[in-house]
């Protein structure tokens, strides 16, 4: 099972308690869990930014019906399951995969800065959760073989 969510996650903790200062036993794994709810809350922000990205400039009451309805949508899926059930490193790599596919959708202003986004998102989403990788791949690829007009 891919480890890179868990490794990202000791060492944003380990920045955020001193060395030798930690709980220990059972308590050791409570930040982990704060991490897991983080993993999650990131996703659903991100898929709010994407259903507001995809189709461009709105009307502020239309955007408002938007985020209702996928802010409402969210914990009507399955998605809390994944939450429940202890899979951080899908909910970070399913949220790394929505960005990228985001940009390949509506890519960003300068070419050179949308090849690095998605180099970078790339790397993430191998490094947090592989399986998403062929996946990403093609989109990268498809992106980079039809060009599209750049969106600020």
């Amino acid at each position: 099972y891919p480890q890179g969510w868990h490794l990202l996650v000791a060492l944003l903790d380990g920045h955020r308690t001193p060395p030798g200062g930690g709980p220990a036993g059972a308590a050791a794994v409570e930040p982990f869990l704060w991490w897991n709810f983080a993993t999650f809350g990131l996703l659903v922000l991100v898929l709010l930014w994407a259903a507001q990205r995809l189709p461009g400039p709105l009307h502020p009451l239309s955007r408002l019906v938007l985020t209702v309805v996928v802010g409402a949508l969210v914990p009507g899926s399955q998605m809390p399951r994944m939450l429940v059930s202890g899979y951080p490193t899908e909910t970070l790599g399913l949220t790394l995969t929505a960005v990228l596919a985001v940009l390949v959708a509506r890519p960003v202003g300068a070419p050179r800065d949308h090849f690095l986004l998605l180099a970078a998102l790339l790397v993430g989403i191998g490094y947090t959760y592989y399986p998403f990788l062929p996946a990403a791949v093609l989109l990268v690829l498809g992106s980079l073989l039809a060009p599209r007009p750049r969106v600020t």
